[in-house]
């Protein structure tokens, strides 16, 4: 019986095996999927929360902003946004940052009132100049998108990069991508996931969605699948719905990934017996070849007739 050799030097079993490690390289979800991806605008909570002036010391320039707030319900019985404006301008008299801040977004947007770029812009600014960190995150976002004002690169950083100093996560996150991205700001990518990380840690699904991108698809760094899933797993958990698609879609392509897989190296190992199978005959045939030729030689030996 022929010594039976180690799998490792087994020619068909390395054959088998750089097949089985071909289809897992194939299994790697390597795309990145193309989503319109959304930041969810700042809270009244989260805004309020970074007013410097304690309600106990501006009652009168608070209630105005009180007030303001309660016309400015779309649903309610006192939904009034001329009036909200006059409101808000009488709080921001008083010493209110967020009512500067609320004016500036109010007019920039035309909720409710006639759209009014230049007065929205000095508005923020006032609010900026109070290291106020919500103005200063959307003056960087309205120089870095280029709708209402010309683009200006550099002061779009400016101002997010005060905002970020002043904690906020929405200027963070949207730092982390562009240092990703490379396109309006210098390409840093250790800077990028520092920004996000910062975010992320601060609660904001949206940067931890990021990261996982970051981590599963390694477009700019080693891939890590572990770290990318448990940061997807968070945001998802969070409520980030752009989180849930790609865990579903990631889900999904493994799940057909593995059942073409398996189709294709059964379809292998079928090849392999196949030519197994018949090199197994064909060396049958031939040492039978070689049998009946020796023996024809044989039978003309002992007859004396000559060989061929």
């Amino acid at each position: 019986m022929p010594e039976r050799l180690p799998l490792s030097v087994n020619e068909e079993f390395k054959s088998v095996r750089n097949a089985v490690i071909a289809e897992a390289m194939n299994l790697s979800f390597s795309e990145t999927p193309v989503i319109d991806e959304t930041l969810a605008e700042p809270t009244d909570k989260e805004i309020e929360k970074s007013e410097k002036k304690p309600r106990k010391d501006y009652k009168t320039a608070w209630q105005f902003y009180d007030w303001a707030k309660a016309c400015m319900d779309k649903n309610g019985e006192e939904y009034n946004p001329e009036f909200v404006v006059k409101l808000f301008v009488e709080a921001a008299s008083g010493g209110i940052t967020v009512a500067k801040y609320k004016l500036g977004k109010m007019l920039l947007n035309g909720d409710g009132v006639e759209k009014n770029i230049p007065k929205a812009i000095e508005w923020l600014k006032q609010a900026a100049l109070e290291e106020n960190e919500f103005a200063e995150y959307a003056l960087g976002r309205i120089y870095l998108k280029g709708a209402e004002v010309e683009k200006n690169d550099v002061v779009a950083e400016e101002y997010l990069l005060k905002a970020a100093k002043h904690g906020n996560k929405y200027a963070e996150y949207i730092l982390g991508k562009e240092y990703l991205r490379g396109e309006n700001f210098s390409k840093d990518v250790q800077k990028a996931i520092d920004y996000l990380k910062r975010a992320a840690e601060k609660g904001l699904n949206f940067a931890e969605y990021e990261l996982g991108k970051i981590y599963l698809f390694g477009n700019d760094i080693p891939k890590e699948t572990e770290t990318a899933l448990a940061y997807l797993k968070s945001a998802a958990a969070n409520g980030n719905e752009y989180a849930q698609a790609l865990l579903m879609q990631r889900e999904l392509f493994q799940k057909q990934s593995i059942n073409l897989a398996i189709g294709r190296l059964f379809a292998y190992l079928v090849k392999v017996l196949q030519e197994k199978t018949e090199a197994e005959f064909s060396a049958k045939i031939t040492r039978t070849d070689k049998k009946l030729r020796r023996r024809i030689a044989e039978k003309k030996q002992a007859q004396g007739l000559k060989l061929e």
